[in-house]
């Protein structure tokens, strides 16, 4: 089932959704090797926002959740 899910999500074509370049099984561990995006997690923007004392920009929350939306949505 790891697989199928896996084969069926590289065909994913959408800017926000991270491209898978190849699915497999070697030694009988299961993989897939996605496109690396360089840049931050909310995590590390939460947490570095809570260190200098602010928020994020409400501006830069509604773009997140705006592209992960349009992501999931497709």
């Amino acid at each position: 089932m790891f697989l199928d899910e896996a084969r069926l999500a590289a065909n994913l074509q959408h800017p926000n959704i991270g491209q898978i370049y190849d699915v497999g099984k070697v030694d009988g561990c299961f993989f897939f090797a996605m496109e690396f995006i360089h840049g931050q997690d909310c995590r590390f923007l939460r947490h570095a926002a809570h260190k200098a004392g602010t928020r994020i920009p409400l501006g830069n929350v509604l773009t997140i959740v705006h592209g992960a939306a349009a992501g999931l949505g497709y």
